[in-house]
């Protein structure tokens, strides 16, 4: 399996390219990455927006889904919010693998700020589509 292609064209898309999200690691059933909390992720109380930790764990529960070579896509999430993250700090994603069903994927996000402190954790739920990542 090819990673560091999968890393680089994650990487590449628009919408975590937008948010700043970068993919730092992705193998067979594991996922890690990462965000670092700027103006626009603020919300009016001055911490990270739930939108911003949601799109962070979907990112990382997603890649950890494409990690067996098959494009995959969100049937369920469930996220428990459980900490503030403020301006200026980073966020880190991790996820793994809980079932590897044949076209459905489960799998648990933790999301934690620099300080290894819990921000939010989730379960997601991905439909394996069988068709493959790469056409080449």
């Amino acid at each position: 399996m090819d990673y560091k292609r999968m890393i680089d064209e994650r990487n590449a898309s628009g919408y975590i390219n937008h948010l700043g999200i970068n993919v730092l690691e992705i193998r067979e059933g594991y996922a890690k990455t990462e965000v670092e909390i700027g103006d626009g992720h603020i919300n009016p109380m001055g911490a990270a927006h739930g939108g911003l930790i949601f799109s962070l764990a979907d990112v990382t529960a997603g890649s950890c889904a494409n990690s067996f070579g098959n494009k995959a896509s969100t049937l369920n999430a469930n996220i428990n919010f459980l900490a503030p993250a403020m301006k200026g700090k980073k966020l880190i994603g991790e996820s793994k693998l809980l079932k590897n069903g044949k076209t459905v994927k489960v799998i648990d996000v933790e999301i934690k700020d620099e300080s290894r402190k819990l921000v939010a954790r989730g379960t997601f739920s991905f439909f394996d589509l069988g068709e493959p990542l790469f056409e080449d």
